[in-house]
């Protein structure tokens, strides 16, 4: 075991540390749930623009600004609320 918290393999390189994965976990995770959540409200307001008879728009930030917006958004609240916790239980341990 090295000063860094990795261990070292015969190569010499260090692995990853183990809980930088589980923050880029929690943020991916909360990434993907928040494009799906972003998909959902643009297909909600395409569903609602047609059958009140309006035309949804088709310009691709119309298209895949709600999804990104989204994403980016649910990404940045999962690595706020999700990096102090585990910071804090690798400190406990």
């Amino acid at each position: 075991m090295n000063e860094v918290g990795g261990s070292t393999t015969i190569t010499g390189t260090t692995d990853l540390n183990p809980l930088l994965v589980a923050v880029a976990a929690a943020v991916v995770g909360a990434a993907v749930v928040g494009a799906a959540c972003g998909w959902l409200v643009r297909w909600g307001s395409v569903r609602l623009a047609k059958l009140e008879g309006l035309e949804p728009g088709t310009k691709p930030w119309q298209r895949w600004g709600p999804v990104i917006a989204s994403a980016l958004v649910l990404a940045a609240f999962g690595y706020q609320l999700e990096a102090p916790r585990l910071l804090l239980l690798h400190g406990v341990r």
